[in-house]
């Protein structure tokens, strides 16, 4: 949906758009919901909805497009650039649970990080030159192989990787699963949560904070 929407967004900006662009901004549009698709008739219309999953499109002044009273038809784009109307696309916002900000800043003081990084990395393909966390003597695991959800091995989706200059200055690490609640109904057995946390919601995070200690 991000590409989608900084693509769209890209797209948005250009002083004239061409019959190749109109194309491709609506298709963008489909994917963020903007527009639907009509199940009967398999035309392109505007999402009536109020509470949109992904986008809005915000118009302040002009015209961007129009919807045809026959719903046998497309929406069509009345736009011909940039120029001809102010808006743009919102990402739509959903509200944060309270307890979960909470869980996400106890987790930060109960590791005591002093280099912090909120990224998941699933593309290891860059990472060749570099030393994988678990693979670096004295890391502790934990009963599960995994950092997200269930934590079985197929879910180890987050990783620390140190160069092999501060390899010398590794001492220990450990994977910290206390503010992950993760997809099921009841209380977890396979790792301590923090007693607060008493549903998905109010995790942390659906993914394992991972740490790794270095005598610098």
């Amino acid at each position: 949906m991000l590409k989608a929407y900084d693509e769209v967004t890209t797209l948005l900006q250009k002083a004239s758009h061409t019959a190749t662009d109109k194309i491709r901004i609506r298709d963008l549009l489909v994917t963020l919901e903007i527009y639907t698709v009509d199940k009967k008739t398999k035309a392109v219309r505007r999402n009536k909805t109020i509470d949109p999953q992904w986008a809005w499109l915000r118009k302040n002044r002009g015209t961007f497009d129009r919807e045809p009273g026959d719903k046998r038809q497309n929406v069509e784009f009345v736009a011909e650039g940039r120029g001809d109307w102010i808006g743009w696309v919102e990402l739509a916002k959903e509200p944060v649970d309270e307890t979960a900000t909470r869980m996400t800043a106890r987790v930060i003081h109960d590791i005591r990080a002093h280099v912090l990084e909120l990224v998941e990395v699933e593309d290891l393909r860059f990472n060749r030159d570099l030393i994988d966390c678990y693979s670096l003597p004295g890391f502790d695991i934990g009963n599960r192989p995994g950092t997200f959800d269930s934590c079985v091995l197929r879910n180890r989706f987050d990783y620390i990787f140190i160069s092999k200059s501060l390899r010398p200055f590794y001492t220990g690490g450990r994977v910290f699963r206390k503010g992950l609640w993760g997809s099921r109904d009841k209380r977890l057995t396979l790792w301590d949560t923090y007693p607060e946390i008493t549903a998905s919601k109010e995790g942390a995070s659906d993914h394992s904070a991972v740490v790794i200690e270095l005598n610098l």
